[in-house]
C-alpha cells in the first residue's frame, strides 16, 4: 500500500481524483488481518468465514485517498495454487520454502549458514510429507533443489544464504502464478462467456450470471418473503448415511459407483424452470387429482405411516443436534417437499400422508436450460479429450490441436504419438470453465438472506451510531488498528430480508432431481437385495460382483444404460496416481457422514499389484490421520478400526506443529495456534 502511495505521489494524480486499487489473493481472509489495520473498512462480503471481496479507504495525504479492492481469487478460481501450472499450463515450480526458518530470531539475524537452512530445508519435508519417513535421497534433492533457487534469486555468497532476500524471491514467484493463472482463466472465460472475472466475488455468482445471458431465467420469477422462506423449507442438501445409519466393515471387490455429473443430469432431467408466480393451495386443491396437473408444487406434509422401509430413507428431519437425519422413523413429523420428493415418497416409500398447506405453478417450464446444460457439458467433453502438439516441421515449430468424438479415439492418437516421440498436452484448461459453469450454476438460486449488516465507525463517531441504532444492535467489535490514536469498532446491526430475492424453486427441483436420479438405482437395488454399504451424495459403495445385475435389471425397468460417462450414467470413480488397471477396494471401514476408509488396490504399469488409501473423516484433515499413522505407528486401517470399535481417539491438527493452523480473532487479526486436538468418537 506504501508502494502504491509512492506511485501516485509521483503520477499526475489530481487532488480528489478517485482512484482505485484491486488487490487479488488466493484466501484473502488471511490477507485482510494484515491489511485491514492500515485502510478504513466500508464493507466485506463474507461466506462462512471465507472472505470474499472486501473494500476500505488507504488515506495517505489529505484530499489523497486510494479506494482498496481486495478480491478472494480461490472463491471463483476453487483450487490449490500448486495446481495453477498443470492446469493453465504455465511453468511452475515446485515450492521449495523452509518456513521454519523465518522465526524472529532468524529474520532478525537474516544472513544464515546453507548448513543451518539445509536443516530448516530437513524439517519442512518432513512436513511436506507428514504421511512417511522421508529417504535420503528425498532429502538430498529437496536440499539440491532449495539451492538451486538459491542461486536464481542471487542470495547465496560462500555458503551464507540472504533469507529475506529468499522469502522475496519465493513470494514474487507465487504472484506470478497467481497473476498468470488469474489472467489466463480471464481470458479462457472471456472467450468461452463473454464474461470478465474480475466482475465476480464467487463461482456461483458468475456461473449464474452466465445462465442468466443464457435466458435460462426468463419468464422465472424470483421469490420474497413469505413464499421464499416456505420454499425454501423444501431444500435438502445431497444424502451422505451409511446403510441404515450404522458402521459397516466390508471386505472383497468394492466399487465407488459414482454418478457422471449429477447435478448438470439433474438439471437437463428436470428440463427447465417453474414460469410465473406461485400460488397458494386451497383446500379443495390439497389432492393429487388436482396437483398432477400443475407443473409444479412446494406442499408441506405430515406422514402417517411408512408402508415400505429403505436402508437409505428418503425423508429426513433436523434433530436436536441441527444434524439432518434420514431415517424410517417418520409418522407424525411435519416435512416439506417439492412436487419431485413427494412423487419419490409414494412410490419408492409408498408413504401414507396428508398435505397441509403450499404453493403450485400451472404457467410452464422455460425448457431452456436443458439445451445450455446439454451444450456445456459436451463441450467440456470436448475440451477434456483435446490433444495439442508442437511439432518441429521443416524447421517450424507447428501448434497441432486434435479435436475427439470418444475418449477411445483419443487414447488412441495418445499412443501414436508416444510412438513417434511426440510429446503432447492433454486437455483444454476451458475444460475448467465449464466444469465451473456446471457445477455452481444452481448455487445462487438458494443463495439465503442476508439478515446482518456489518457496518465499520470511528471512535469518535461510535457514540452518535449508538444513539441513532441501537434497536438493532447485535454486537460490536473493537479492530486492531496500525494508529492506536484511534478505535475503531465493527459494528453487526439486524436487517430486514423482506426485500430478498432468490429463484429458490429452481434450486429445490435441481436438488431433489439429484435424489431422484440416485433413488432409481439405490432403490432398485435394495428390491434385488443388493446391498450398497454407504451413499456420498453422488456416489454409491457396493461389491463389484452385484453390478451386472443391477445394470441389467435398471435397463428393463428404465430403458436406459446405467454404466457410462454420460449425464444420468453411472461409473466407478476410484482413482489413483499410480494404479493404472482394475483398480478398486479390498476392505472398507465405514464410521458414518463423511467418514470411512478404502483400502484401493490394482496393477501399476509395470504390472504390479499395489495398495492405496482413501481416507475421509469430516473435521480431521487428511494430514492429521496421516500423522497419527506415521507418528504413532499404527496401521490406518488399525485407526479406523479402533474407532469403529467404538474408541476415542484424539488427533492432532497442527500435526506436532508441523502444519500451519490459524485462529482468527474478533478484532481481525490472526494468530498461529500451537495447540490444536479434536477427539473423535463414533456411538
Amino acid at each position: 500500500l506504501y508502494m502504491m502511495r509512492d506511485l501516485y505521489e509521483t503520477s499526475a494524480i489530481a487532488p480528489n481524483e478517485k482512484v482505485k486499487l484491486i488487490l487479488i489473493a488466493h484466501n484473502a481472509g488471511y490477507d485482510l488481518c494484515f491489511l485491514q489495520q492500515f485502510l478504513q473498512l466500508q464493507s466485506l462480503a463474507k461466506r462462512g468465514h471465507q472472505l470474499l471481496q472486501g473494500e476500505g479507504i488507504f488515506v495517505y495525504g489529505k484530499n489523497k485517498i486510494v479506494n482498496v479492492v481486495l478480491k478472494d481469487s480461490y472463491s471463483v478460481i476453487s483450487m490449490p495454487l500448486r495446481k495453477f501450472g498443470k492446469t493453465f499450463n504455465l511453468k511452475q515450480e515446485k515450492e521449495i520454502m523452509p518456513y521454519k526458518m523465518y522465526s524472529q530470531v532468524n529474520i532478525n539475524k537474516r544472513y544464515l549458514d546453507l548448513s543451518v537452512c539445509e536443516f530448516y530445508c530437513d524439517i519442512q519435508l518432513r512436513q511436506d510429507l507428514i504421511h512417511k519417513n522421508p529417504n535420503d535421497d528425498e532429502f538430498k534433492e529437496y536440499r539440491r533443489k532449495f539451492i538451486d533457487n538459491c542461486i536464481i534469486a542471487d542470495c547465496i555468497t560462500d555458503n551464507i544464504v540472504d533469507i529475506i532476500k529468499y522469502s522475496k524471491f519465493y513470494c514474487e514467484k507465487d504472484v506470478e502464478v497467481l497473476e498468470q493463472g488469474y489472467n489466463k482463466f480471464n481470458e479462457i472465460l472471456q472467450s468461452a462467456t463473454g464474461l470478465n472475472v474480475i466482475n465476480f466475488m464467487s463461482s456461483a455468482q458468475l456461473a449464474n450470471r452466465y445462465m442468466l445471458k443464457q435466458n435460462v431465467f426468463e419468464g422465472v420469477n424470483q421469490l420474497s418473503s413469505t413464499p421464499r422462506d416456505f420454499i425454501m423449507k423444501c431444500m435438502v442438501g445431497g444424502r451422505t448415511m451409511c446403510g441404515n445409519n450404522e458402521k459397516k466393515v466390508r471386505k472383497g471387490k468394492i466399487m465407488d459407483f459414482d454418478a457422471v455429473s449429477l447435478y448438470p443430469s439433474a438439471m437437463e432431467r428436470l428440463g427447465g424452470y417453474l414460469r410465473g408466480k406461485p400460488k397458494i393451495i386451497e383446500p379443495e386443491q390439497m389432492n393429487l387429482q388436482f396437483l398432477n396437473k400443475c407443473d409444479g408444487y412446494f406442499v408441506k406434509i405430515i406422514i402417517h405411516r411408512i408402508n415400505k422401509k429403505q436402508r437409505f430413507p428418503l425423508a429426513s428431519y433436523i434433530n436436536e443436534n441441527s444434524v439432518r437425519v434420514f431415517s424410517n422413523e417418520m409418522e407424525g413429523k411435519e416435512i416439506y417437499v417439492s412436487k419431485i420428493a413427494l412423487e419419490d415418497l409414494i412410490k419408492f416409500q409408498k408413504i401414507e400422508y396428508t398435505i397441509i398447506s403450499g404453493y403450485y405453478y400451472d404457467e410452464g417450464r422455460n425448457y431452456t436450460l436443458r439445451d445450455v446444460i446439454r451444450n456445456i457439458f459436451d463441450e467440456r467433453l470436448k475440451m477434456k479429450r483435446q490433444l495439442r502438439t508442437d511439432e518441429m516441421i521443416d524447421n517450424k515449430i507447428i501448434n497441432n490441436v486434435y479435436d475427439f468424438d470418444t475418449d477411445k479415439e483419443s487414447k488412441l492418437k495418445e499412443k501414436e504419438l508416444k510412438e513417434q516421440g511426440i510429446s503432447y498436452t492433454k486437455g483444454n484448461p476451458l475444460q475448467e470453465i465449464w466444469k465451473l459453469i456446471m457445477n455452481s450454476s444452481y448455487g445462487k438460486t438458494l443463495q439465503k438472506a442476508i439478515d446482518e449488516n456489518l457496518v465499520f465507525v470511528s471512535g469518535e463517531n461510535v457514540e452518535k451510531f449508538v444513539d441513532k441504532n441501537y434497536n438493532f444492535i447485535t454486537k460490536y467489535d473493537k479492530i486492531n488498528g496500525e494508529d492506536n490514536n484511534i478505535d475503531r469498532y465493527a459494528i453487526t446491526t439486524l436487517k430486514g430480508i423482506n426485500e430478498h430475492f432468490n429463484n429458490v424453486p429452481c434450486g429445490v427441483e435441481i436438488l431433489d432431481m439429484s435424489k431422484r436420479i440416485m433413488n432409481e438405482v439405490m432403490c432398485l437395488a435394495e428390491d434385488l437385495n443388493i446391498e450398497i454399504f454407504y451413499q456420498d451424495t453422488d456416489s454409491m459403495h457396493l461389491y463389484d460382483k452385484d453390478i451386472p445385475l443391477l445394470a441389467e435389471t435398471y435397463s428393463k425397468v428404465y430403458g436406459k444404460d446405467l454404466i457410462g460417462k454420460d449425464m444420468g450414467q453411472f461409473h466407478g470413480d476410484f482413482d489413483s496416481d499410480i494404479i493404472v488397471k482394475d483398480i478398486h477396494a479390498i476392505e472398507s471401514i465405514f464410521l458414518g457422514k463423511k467418514a470411512y476408509i478404502d483400502k484401493i488396490g490394482g496393477y501399476d504399469k509395470h504390472n504390479n499389484f499395489v495398495i492405496e488409501y482413501h481416507i475421509r473423516m469430516k473435521g480431521v484433515p487428511n494430514k492429521s490421520i496421516l500423522h497419527k499413522s506415521n507418528y504413532e505407528k499404527i496401521p490406518l486401517m488399525k485407526i479406523y478400526q479402533n474407532l469403529y470399535d467404538g474408541k476415542r481417539m484424539k488427533f492432532d491438527l497442527t500435526c506436532n506443529n508441523n502444519t500451519p493452523s490459524f485462529e482468527y480473532n474478533k478484532n481481525y487479526t490472526i494468530k498461529s495456534r500451537y495447540d490444536f486436538e479434536r477427539e473423535v468418537q463414533f456411538s
